[in-house]
């Protein structure tokens, strides 16, 4: 993907290499069944508290580059419950 390129001064090597670790964890966060396709709402209902809670938050707009914009708020964390997979999921999809 140009994506890749791009994010590595289209250095073919480094970005091949950046792609392969993007699958590799796309696969560890969602497993294979997730594997050929995009990330759903329905792969992360189970961590879906952390939005609705506003844990994790996407803010409305970009930032000066174009990016969209997350943030996290700690004090409203839930311990019992959550989890750095979960987390990582959540950041994944949005």
């Amino acid at each position: 993907k140009i994506a890749f390129l791009l994010c590595e001064d289209l250095d073919e090597v480094k970005a091949a290499e950046r792609m392969m670790k993007y699958w590799e964890k796309k696969q560890e966060l969602f497993g294979p069944s997730v594997f050929h396709r995009d990330v759903s709402f329905r792969d992360i209902e189970e961590q879906s508290y952390l939005l609705e809670n506003s844990f994790i938050r996407v803010m409305p707009g970009t930032d000066n580059h174009g990016r969209v914009v997350i943030t996290i708020s700690p004090d409203l964390r839930i311990d019992n419950i959550m989890t750095e997979r979960g987390i990582a999921q959540i950041i994944w999809f949005v």
